[in-house]
């Protein structure tokens, strides 16, 4: 009975309801699905049972986002009538919306659990796919919401599987977008650009432009974590034009985002233009109003947003929001100087932190140390801010890195993206056109019997057109999807070239290895056999009693043995710099003789070009600064650098021989030397140099002077990536017609 009086009450709520949905304005819907509410709440005046229930289901959905307290009513009320209807597939579908009603209106974790494993239990037994695979979003999306980020991933993995099966891309392009969201939380920026333009590319297959215009925002959420809010502007303003061309209102978190970026750009104006809800924003992320005020210098304005956020993250246990609120409010303690205060609320913040958000705790870690510095600690001081620079250093390292290798031939995937854009431009006007001729076609039928054949052509012209266009889209949809073919190819192309670069160096070095090696076997295979023979003289000699010319042979037998070891450890020294080579690097620098070093592959890399080219006779000129210190360097790395420049010298001067002829002698020469702290490497030669126009690009990945075949253009990248790593430089000087010479300077006290 008290199901059926819960019930009745609901109807006495609905008029007051549609008096608020028609004198408030939507703050993010538009005006035909504000009409299609309204419409919603009148027909379930005259509805019952299960109907009214998928009728207030509905309206539960419209308020999503823009009145989430709305939204949880309506749900609350589709539940009790489900409940009462006893039909499993609408209580388990009234379950589910009531359990995101609540999520988005950020209710209490436990009561949204219950919800939605229940509705997932009803789903499978009513063998439901879509129910089910909606079900295990909404999971993800809930986990995601109580910072569970391995569960969250392995429900919305379900999902993705689901949607897949489903051909449902609306749903997939959702789940590859909190994917998205969940990976850039993480700090890892390669995956989450993949998950998030994966939607966005999925999604564009759809009519759903609100998800349409989320995939551009998160894809500027993604550049603004990783420190560029230029690129994030741009992204998150083609999402707002996106909805306005499509006459939807913007999502809230869009202007939020862009008064973010604004902040971080020092754009104090343009931040508040769209964060403050004096400009018209009501719903304002109040950490980021915090730091503006913070920015603005009013304190106690941003003291007042600080602890708004602090009480919300509390009430519904958003350790990200509470720590972020924490970090806000030891800031403005710090200004203030009240540094007891500003000691406590950083190492809350710090504690909240831990296992989360890497950037909240790099933010919480640099106050820290900021506190300890100023309470006389240096070593409390240094140990956080190492956490912090090594918390910013691993993002930088596992997502800038990975982001530049997935954008490393930049040219060529914008001319991609650029086809793909005009690709879906001409579409677009495609079927605009279309459009236009059905509306003409529509009223040529509508005209009088008097020109019945005159449309009779029009028509049979119109219908001629359709089948034009039709052909043209179909013929659109296949070159778009040879672009986007082209574009994965061509990533997965350029990671192979890298790794062959890298590769090819220990294949540059074989015939070197083997010449050197071949002059310490000669020598004990030549002191082997003397030796033999020796032995021999000395038994016949011992056998007629002979003793002291036996002792004079034994004596020369023990002189060849010492040679024969020399050469033997010479031979296992070549071994070990051949395996050292071949090793990967291992990143640990080591006290390194860099006359040593370069006298080693100099000599290794002409006998490996001798053995390619042996008309090629080369003059090798070495001035090697003997006073010069040993520097802390990864010797491998440093090698391959040296083999490059080597092997690019010992081309250019061969080259040039060939044009010239026999009266041209191809030289290369290499020096050593200091300069102030510096330590100089210069390999010179007297080839054909480098043309003026060509400077600027010897140094950009897969850009190369030589022939088709013979390189990869990958050389000069990595070393001038290698000799960056340690803190050097590595620069060129040219003149055309005379040669180049290759400078490298590294300091001589290297941070490790």
């Amino acid at each position: 009975m008290q199901a059926v009086y819960n019930i009745r009450k609901l109807n006495g709520n609905y008029f007051i309801l549609l008096v608020i949905a028609v004198v408030l304005p939507a703050i993010s819907i538009s005006q035909a699905q504000k009409l299609q509410r309204d419409s919603l709440i009148k027909e379930a005046f005259s509805q019952t049972g299960e109907k009214k229930a998928n009728t207030l289901i509905a309206i539960a959905k419209l308020y999503w986002y823009v009145n989430n307290d709305s939204a949880v009513f309506y749900a609350e009320s589709a539940k009790q009538l489900a409940d009462v209807s006893g039909k499993p597939n609408t209580m388990a579908e009234a379950s589910r919306i009531l359990a995101i009603s609540k999520l988005n209106a950020f209710k209490n974790a436990v009561e949204i659990q219950p919800l939605l494993d229940n509705a997932l239990l009803a789903f499978k037994e009513l063998s439901d796919k879509k129910g089910i695979a909606d079900t295990y979003n909404n999971l993800g999306s809930f986990y995601k919401y109580t910072n569970d980020k391995e569960k969250a991933l392995a429900y919305y993995d379900s999902a993705l599987v689901a949607y897949q099966q489903l051909s449902d891309n609306k749903g997939e392009a959702a789940v590859l977008n909190y994917v998205g969201i969940i990976y850039q939380n993480m700090g890892e920026f390669r995956k989450a650009i993949d998950f998030t333009l994966k939607g966005l590319v999925v999604r564009e297959k759809t009519d759903d432009y609100l998800g349409i215009v989320y995939s551009y925002l998160n894809v500027g959420n993604i550049f603004l974590a990783g420190g560029q809010p230029e690129i994030a502007i741009r992204y998150y303003q083609q999402g707002i034009a996106y909805a306005d061309k499509h006459g939807i209102h913007p999502p809230g978190m869009a202007y939020n985002m862009l008064g973010k970026s604004y902040l971080q750009v020092g754009d104090l104006d343009k931040a508040g233009d769209y964060l403050l809800p004096s400009k018209g924003n009501r719903n304002s992320n109040k950490i980021v109003l915090g730091n503006l005020f913070f920015a603005m210098g009013q304190l106690d304005s941003a003291a007042y947003y600080y602890q708004e956020n602090r009480i919300l993250a509390e009430k519904i246990g958003d350790k990200d929001a509470l720590a972020q609120a924490l970090n806000g409010l030891a800031k403005i303690s710090l200004k203030n100087r009240d540094y007891s205060k500003a000691f406590d609320l950083s190492n809350k913040a710090h504690a909240f932190a831990i296992g989360s958000d890497k950037n909240i705790l790099a933010e919480s870690a640099g106050l820290l140390a900021q506190l300890y510095e100023v309470s006389k600690q240096p070593a409390m001081a240094l140990h956080f801010m190492k956490e912090q620079h090594g918390l910013l250093d691993s993002m930088v390292n596992s997502g800038y890195q990975q982001k530049l290798a997935y954008f490393e031939s930049k040219a060529d995937l914008d001319k991609l993206e650029s086809s793909m854009e005009a690709l879906s431009v001409q579409k677009e006007l495609q079927e605009k056109l279309y459009k236009q001729e059905k509306l003409l076609k529509n009223f040529l039928l509508a005209v009088s019997i008097l020109i019945l054949v005159t449309a009779f052509f029009v028509i049979r012209n119109i219908n001629a057109k359709r089948s034009k266009i039709q052909s043209q889209n179909l013929l659109l949809d296949e070159q778009k999807h040879t672009v986007e073919k082209s574009y994965y190819e061509l990533q997965s192309t350029q990671a192979q070239l890298i790794q062959a670069e890298k590769m090819a160096s220990l294949g540059e070095l074989t015939a070197g290895i083997a010449h050197e090696i071949q002059n310490p076997l000669n020598f004990v295979n030549n002191f082997s056999e003397v030796n033999k023979e020796l032995l021999t003289e000395m038994k016949a000699e011992l056998n007629k009693g002979n003793y002291d010319d036996a002792n004079a042979i034994a004596n020369d037998i023990i002189d060849n043995e010492e040679k024969i070891n020399h050469h033997g450890k010479r031979a296992d020294a070549i071994v070990k710099g051949m395996l050292q080579h071949s090793r990967s690097t291992t990143s640990v620098k080591e006290p390194t003789n860099i006359n040593t070093l370069v006298d080693e592959y100099l000599r290794l890399s002409y006998h490996a070009y001798r053995s390619k080219d042996k008309d090629c006779n080369i003059s090798l000129q070495a001035e090697l600064d003997k006073s010069i210190p040993k520097i802390a360097v990864i010797p491998q790395d440093i090698g391959r650098v040296l083999l490059n420049l080597f092997n690019n010298a010992f081309y250019a001067v061969a080259q040039r021989e060939r044009q010239v002829g026999d009266n041209f002698e191809p030289t290369v020469l290499v020096s050593t030397s200091m300069s102030g702290d510096k330590l100089v490497i210069i390999v010179k030669d007297n080839g054909n140099g480098i043309p003026g126009k060509l400077l600027d690009k010897i140094f950009q990945p897969f850009f190369t002077t030589k022939p088709t075949g013979q390189g990869t253009g990958l050389g000069l990248s990595l070393s001038y990536d290698i000799i960056k790593s340690h803190c050097g430089t590595l620069e060129v000087e040219t003149r055309e017609g005379e040669g180049a010479e290759f400078i490298i300077q590294l300091p001589v006290k290297s941070s490790s």
